[in-house]
């Protein structure tokens, strides 16, 4: 995949922002006074999800963030979108529910001892006591974990739906950085939680023969209320 017109040829979803390729080493690429490419696709994101979940029920709003592969931009994506929404002024909280190959802490620079795979297999630990202030992002983040030998099992054992919950109750936005789909069934299990699910698609990484999975999910309406996201787009390519 190169650009957009690859992916409109054949998934059918919208596509809702192109992301463009950066060289800066740090992961958090939006601040609060950025005028640069990589800002300003954020900020038109940020106003497409607000056109994509216009039609939605008042109150908070459920993200889902997933893609065909891992090392497409799926934490990445997370991370910056959380921060743009938390710079309108919107009370944000940023769940890794990659539990297989979480990112999180290597992208913040956090040491977070417990997240939600600890909170999924103890009954006695406290939400609250594990979501964590990330004061780079004005936002909050509840971390993966430790990968767990039974991932799949954990996130269907119920407690999921207390995060869940929990999230919409006291956050205007809920983002779920969920795991890639041609790997595993994790995303699926949880996507009757979202409002909206972006896929993430990365340019010169992604075979176009892999197309077929989004274009399966948008068409079988197996990921609610589906947009794609393009990341990493060369802009001397005109494709941004």
């Amino acid at each position: 995949v190169h650009t957009s017109k690859d992916v409109e040829a054949v998934v059918k979803a919208p596509i809702i922002g192109e992301i463009p390729h950066t060289r800066s080493d740090n992961k958090m690429v939006v601040n609060d006074n950025d005028i640069d490419n990589i800002a300003e696709a954020f900020r038109m994101l940020r106003t497409n999800i607000y056109f994509m979940l216009s039609g939605a029920k008042n109150g908070s709003q459920t993200i889902f963030i997933t893609s065909t592969l891992g090392g497409e931009g799926k934490t990445f994506l997370s991370l910056n979108l959380a921060r743009v929404l938390a710079l309108s002024s919107k009370k944000v909280l940023l769940i890794g529910a990659d539990v297989r190959k979480p990112k999180f802490n290597e992208y913040m620079g956090m040491s977070i001892d417990k997240g939600l795979t600890h909170y999924l297999a103890d009954d006695s630990i406290n939400l609250t006591d594990i979501i964590t202030a990330y004061p780079e992002g004005n936002f909050d983040v509840l971390a993966s974990g430790v990968v767990p030998p039974n991932p799949s099992e954990l996130l269907m054992n119920g407690r999921f739906d207390n995060v869940m919950a929990y999230g919409k109750a006291h956050y205007d936005f809920v983002i779920v950085d969920t795991a890639p789909l041609k790997m595993v069934t994790d995303t699926l299990v949880l996507s009757h939680f979202a409002d909206l699910c972006l896929y993430l698609i990365r340019a010169e990484v992604l075979d176009k023969r892999l197309l077929e999975i989004p274009e399966k999910m948008f068409s079988e309406k197996r990921l609610p209320n589906m947009a794609v996201v393009l990341n990493d787009v060369n802009i001397q390519k005109g494709g941004y």
